[in-house]
């Protein structure tokens, strides 16, 4: 049982408490606003689970042995093609970020079900107020065309992106292209339907309701404006599944079962099929899905040139690099260039190109505890669950690259927010338990 426990009268308690809600806010919004720093705050967070856990004295649940042994697996797959991988550098760290992200996944998993009643609360409004500021923050930025970035990169010019305008004596950045707030937009992305369900229980007045549907219509308008494609389709087919889950969490889990086993591994043969059958061809689609649909269909082809052990973890990006610009091709009939990128943008993909079949199914096999937890929730957080997995597997298959640091620890942070956003729900409805919790809980 989680230990209840009131908002005691002790001074420094408070001051502690409102130090941890000003952390965790914070730590949103720097996330938000600079996603390359998610490693870092990744291992913040089982951190501050730790030294509560210690200074309350609250227990932990039994490791997570299932998932552990699939995870290690995976990373242990992963090291072994560092034996032929050709840059044992960045996929040595890779490894390393893989682990030191999962640990803290586990570790949140076996905590935050435990800290006190007030320590999530203040947790929980530190996170509502800090993702909840981005996203306003987001909005700001496409409404004013960045304008709050282009005088943090005239302020601070080492900064400043390389795709920038500039104008005058004192080089005030007129505009800046508007792809280089893709990451912030996709961290706020997927982590709003957290944000949905632990916003849920603190916003009990009138205005705060008011509030609440105001800033998750920001980030809406901030998604629609942006750049990034992947984002909108991402939370559009979450909304979708979280409809969905509302009127059959049977079907909706069905789908979530079925989609992470076309994503990690139909998407080969998927690829192969759509690239030959012409699919890049299809003017009405955009050109980055169209270029997106090359590049994943030259990639699958080069997978199946080593199909058992792939071409070593972190290898694509040094592949696309071996091939020299002038040496390029485009698809007959297209502007679009042939061959990889150094972005598989899909990131099962990836996983299939550089660590072959033995990899893609490890990916496989390690999602399906998650899978195991979300078929588990009660129906006061399940439909917000469902909808932020779905988020996270759609950004992970069609955007950036399966080593890039911030996206791995990105996809770890989602997760211990669903963690805690599932305890702190079901604590503040009451202590609500599914049959199966006992064992349940240490399924992830």
């Amino acid at each position: 049982m989680p230990v209840i426990s009131p908002i005691t009268g002790d001074p420094s308690r408070r001051v502690w408490l409102l130090a941890t809600a000003v952390v965790v806010a914070l730590a949103l919004a720097l996330y938000v606003s600079t996603p390359l720093v998610a490693p870092a705050l990744v291992i913040g967070c089982p951190l501050i689970a730790a030294l509560w856990s210690w200074q309350d004295g609250t227990g932990s649940d039994a490791p997570a042995m299932l998932a552990i042994a699939l995870v290690a697996l995976l990373l242990a797959w992963f090291a072994v093609t560092l034996a032929w991988a050709p840059d044992r550098k960045a996929a040595a760290w890779a490894i390393v970020l893989f682990g030191l992200s999962s640990a803290a996944v586990f570790v949140c998993a076996m905590r935050l079900d435990h800290l006190a009643a007030d320590v999530s609360r203040f947790i929980a409004v530190g996170f509502v107020v800090g993702l909840g500021f981005a996203m306003w923050l987001c909005l700001e930025e496409h409404l004013t065309g960045l304008y709050g970035r282009r005088l943090v990169n005239y302020v601070w010019p080492m900064t400043r992106p390389h795709s920038i305008q500039t104008r005058g004596e004192g080089n005030w950045i007129v505009a800046m292209m508007p792809y280089v707030s893709n990451k912030n937009i996709a961290a706020a992305m997927v982590l709003t339907w957290p944000w949905l369900l632990m916003s849920l229980p603190l916003a009990q007045l009138p205005w705060l309701k008011a509030l609440r549907l105001a800033t998750v219509a920001a980030l809406i308008v901030a998604v629609a404006l942006s750049d990034h494609e992947t984002s909108k389709i991402a939370l559009v087919l979450s909304g979708l599944v979280f409809l969905l889950a509302k009127l059959s969490r049977r079907v909706a889990f069905g789908l979530l079962a079925a989609g992470w086993f076309a994503a990690t591994l139909a998407v080969l043969p998927i690829s192969l099929i759509a690239y030959g059958s012409g699919a890049h061809l299809i003017e009405s689609v955009q050109y980055s899905g169209r270029h997106r649909l090359v590049i994943w269909g030259a990639t699958a082809e080069r997978a199946l040139d080593r199909p058992l052990r792939g071409h070593g973890l972190a290898s694509t990006r040094v592949l696309d690099e071996m091939t020299a610009s002038s040496q390029r091709k485009f698809v007959p009939g297209t502007n679009i260039p042939e061959g990889i990128n150094m972005h598989s943008h899909n990131v099962f993909m990836q996983t299939w190109h550089e660590t072959g079949l033995p990899g893609a199914l490890l990916m496989f096999l390690a999602g399906l505890p998650v899978l195991g937890w979300l078929r588990t929730r009660p129906d006061a957080t399940a439909s917000h669950l469902f909808a932020a997995f779905t988020a996270a597997v759609v950004l992970a298959s069609l955007s950036w690259s399966l080593v890039a640091s911030w996206y791995i620890a990105t996809f770890a942070f989602v997760a211990i927010w669903m963690l805690f956003a599932d305890a702190f729900v079901r604590r503040s409805a009451g202590g609500i338990h599914t049959p199966a919790q006992a064992g349940a809980t240490t399924t992830l």
